[in-house]
């Protein structure tokens, strides 16, 4: 059983009543229900554990675009220019969401308000905190077989509460420091790009290139390289987000034989 409300702040609220011998539940928002916004919820599948003590008996999912009514539900939103890139507010609950084991929630968002695809993100809050910014996946089929006005997206999550659609479109900050620039040949050099920081998904991916030939991606924040042959080499950092923003900073090693001095 499906109801569908209305309150006077334009928020719409879908609750559905399942049995107790359901273990994947499917809400499906009508597209009504979002017609006209910016942005809306699809669909809720949730997985959960009917054995818990109680069960899940209740769905209840709450669209609004909105996002100054629900401030006190998603507390700071760490977004820049939110009146272009915030595009609302997504609220699901159960009478029981300890016995919620995962979720996918689909949704939209109208496509003028978004540049890329990739910087679209989930944040999700719990009574006004901030748990965590969720991934979302482009859904390029939906969107090609729905309505052209919007982009489809999913997101997994592993609990309820309160979560907020926005574009993440900053670049995070790189910086690099090392522990020496002059050096000599067969000598090592640690690099350090802990320094650098995203204020809103924060920092996915630490991309190092030497200059020499030679490099490595993934998470490390300091990392040790060796350089075998004199010259110039200008080393580059570039920090990665989840939304796909980066930035790069760069520092110069120099390396030289070493002075043979002498005299007579």
């Amino acid at each position: 059983d499906i109801s569908i409300s209305t309150d006077e702040e334009e928020s719409t609220k879908v609750s559905k009543t399942i049995s107790e011998d359901d273990e994947d539940v499917s809400v499906d928002v009508p597209e009504t229900v979002s017609e006209g916004k910016s942005s809306g919820v699809q669909k809720v599948t949730i997985n959960v554990d009917q054995d818990s003590d109680e069960g899940v008996k209740e769905v209840n999912v709450t669209v609004s675009e909105n996002v100054e009514e629900n401030t006190g539900e998603v507390g700071e939103i760490p977004v820049e220019n939110q009146d272009e890139n915030v595009h609302g507010n997504i609220d699901v609950d159960t009478d029981n969401n300890d016995a919620v084991e995962n979720a996918e929630i689909d949704f939209r968002v109208r496509q003028d308000r978004v540049s890329e695809t990739s910087q679209v993100v989930l944040y999700h809050f719990d009574e006004g905190d901030l748990v965590e910014v969720l991934e979302t996946t482009y859904l390029e089929d939906v969107t090609d077989e729905k309505d052209n006005d919007f982009y489809y997206f999913e997101s997994e999550t592993t609990s309820f509460s309160s979560f907020t659609i926005a574009s993440d479109t900053q670049d995070p900050e790189a910086v690099v420091d090392a522990d020496q620039t002059d050096i000599e040949p067969g000598e090592t050099v640690e690099f350090d790009g802990s320094g650098s920081s995203d204020d809103e998904t924060g920092i996915t991916g630490y991309a190092w290139d030497f200059g020499d030939g030679e490099g490595t991606g993934g998470n490390e924040t300091i990392i040790s390289h060796t350089f075998d042959d004199t010259g110039t080499y200008t080393v580059e950092l570039t920090v990665s987000d989840q939304a796909g923003n980066e930035d790069t900073e760069t520092v110069d090693i120099s390396v030289e034989e070493p002075d043979a001095g002498g005299g007579g």
